[in-house]
């Protein structure tokens, strides 16, 4: 997302209780994910509404957990199939077990 929206989702995420890192960019999303994970190895979630994203990220950090999550879900029938490895939610309080799992809390 564009840095410009950083503090609404900010605000949004620690609404719910998601106190976790959160980057904006404008640049391709999987190799963004890939310089935030570095060399470590730790477990990374990326949620994201659209399906290219998601399939960015897949092919830069192959061990990503990927979660898509849409404001308005009415709009997924617009768009292509997501892959099965995948995670499909409705909101992000059906997100935060499934992010919170993911990354081993």
């Amino acid at each position: 997302m564009p840095h410009r929206h950083r503090a609404v989702r900010r605000a949004h995420l620690d609404g719910l209780g998601l106190n976790y890192p959160l980057l904006t960019t404008e640049m391709a999303k999987g190799p963004a994910v890939a310089r935030l994970r570095g060399n470590k190895g730790r477990p990374v979630v990326f949620v994201d509404d659209q399906p290219h994203n998601l399939a960015s990220v897949r092919e830069s950090v192959a061990d990503a957990s990927l979660v898509h999550l849409m404001a308005d879900n009415a709009l997924r029938a617009f768009l292509p199939p997501v892959p099965d490895e995948v995670i499909v939610v409705q909101d992000w309080h059906e997100a935060a077990p499934k992010i919170a799992g993911a990354l081993g809390l």
